[in-house]
């Protein structure tokens, strides 16, 4: 709450997202209710089942679709060489994630260790 006292505008740069699995044999990962057993069941035929994780934000501050067509290194070192978006300044956005804290892949945190991004 101390950052919207200090900017008005703060809920311009809030960061919300979230994910979803769709599996390709027509089951999504949600709850069904009912008052009494449905008996439901879904045939497979393979141990692991096709599917697609789906993640969506409000606030596009980088090009995120690359990461699923390209090397993850060279991605990082284009998108972050010193800021992600000039327009949006970094020290202005929160990250708000189904309330987990901020996990990253090992690669991810290397290179921002040890690359020159601020």
């Amino acid at each position: 709450m101390r950052r919207f006292d200090d900017n008005n505008d703060f809920q311009r740069y809030i960061l919300f997202s979230d994910e979803a699995t769709f599996y390709l044999n027509r089951v999504v990962n949600g709850k069904f209710w009912s008052q009494e057993n449905s008996h439901w069941t879904c045939e497979s035929h393979t141990q692991h089942p096709q599917k697609v994780h789906v993640w969506a934000e409000n606030l596009t501050v980088a090009p995120y679709l690359d990461f699923l067509t390209f090397d993850l290194m060279l991605v990082l070192a284009v998108i972050f060489p010193n800021e992600i978006n000039s327009d949006i300044p970094n020290e202005r956005i929160s990250l708000q994630q189904d309330g987990a804290p901020p996990h990253f892949g090992i690669d991810v945190r290397r290179y921002f260790n040890v690359g020159d991004f601020k």
